[in-house]
C-alpha cells in the first residue's frame, strides 16, 4: 500500500529457524511440514463429499477416483501432522492459540467424518468405525 498502512488481514507467515539436514529437498520438506495449515483437512472432506454426491448419482468410476484421492491425502496429512506435533511442537502449539488458524483444526474431525461415511458406503465398515473411533 503506498501510504504505508497494512492490511488487517495479513498473515504473516515466519520460516521457521530449524537446522539444515544437508538436503535441499529435506529442508524445503520440513519448512512446509513446519507451516502447514491445520485447515488442509478440508481438501479431504471435500473430495469425501463430491465422493458421496456422485456415489448417490451412480458415477461409479468418479466416485472411486475421488474415494482414493482423500484417503491418499487423509494419509499424507496425517503424516505432516504427526512430523509437526514431533519436530515442531511450538510452532503446532502457537496454531492452536492463533485464532485465524486455530478453527482450521476442526477440518481434520470433519475430513475425518466425511472419509468414514464414505468408506462405509464402500462397504469397508471396519475402516470406518476406526476413523469413528479417532
Amino acid at each position: 500500500v503506498a501510504s504505508g498502512a497494512r492490511s488487517a488481514c495479513r498473515i504473516e507467515v515466519t520460516t521457521p529457524t530449524a537446522t539444515s539436514h544437508g538436503s535441499p529437498l529435506r529442508d524445503r520438506l520440513s519448512v512446509a511440514a513446519s507451516t502447514a495449515s491445520p485447515g488442509y483437512f478440508a481438501l479431504v472432506m471435500g473430495s469425501g463429499i463430491v465422493s458421496v454426491g456422485m456415489d448417490n448419482h451412480h458415477q461409479v468410476a468418479l466416485s472411486l477416483a475421488l474415494l482414493w484421492f482423500a484417503i491418499a491425502a487423509y494419509a499424507v496429512l496425517v503424516i505432516v501432522n504427526v512430523w509437526r506435533v514431533i519436530s515442531f511442537r511450538s510452532l503446532l502449539a502457537g496454531d492452536f492459540t492463533d485464532p485465524r488458524r486455530a478453527f482450521g483444526f476442526f477440518t481434520f474431525v470433519a475430513g475425518t467424518d466425511v472419509l468414514g461415511t464414505r468408506l462405509a458406503i464402500a462397504g469397508w465398515r471396519g475402516i470406518a468405525l476406526a476413523l469413528l473411533v479417532i
